[in-house]
C-alpha cells in the first residue's frame, strides 16, 4: 500500500537529485541552496512565448471586460430614460 504524501507537503520528483524529496528534508542550507538555484535555473529556462501569450490573453480579457461594462451602462442608461 502506497502512503499518500499530506496536502501539506509538497513533494518535489526532479528537483533535487531526481528523488522523492518533501520540503521538510531540505533543512540542511546547502541542500536549501542547491533546491534554490535549480528552481532559479528552470524559471530561466521557461519558454518567453508562454508569457507573451498569457499577455495577449490578459489584454483580450480587458478588452471584454471594457465591452461588457459598455454595454452594461448603456443598458442602464436606456433602462432609465424609460422610467
Amino acid at each position: 500500500m502506497a502512503v499518500r504524501p499530506r496536502m501539506n507537503e509538497l513533494r518535489l520528483t526532479s528537483l533535487v537529485g531526481g528523488n522523492h524529496t518533501s520540503l521538510q528534508d531540505l533543512d540542511d542550507k546547502g541542500q536549501n541552496d542547491t533546491f534554490n538555484s535549480e528552481i532559479t535555473r528552470r524559471f530561466l529556462q521557461l519558454d518567453s512565448n508562454g508569457f507573451e501569450r498569457l499577455g495577449r490573453y490578459e489584454t483580450a480579457l480587458w478588452r471584454q471586460v471594457y465591452q461588457v461594462i459598455f454595454v452594461l451602462d448603456v443598458l442602464r442608461r436606456q433602462n432609465l430614460d424609460r422610467s
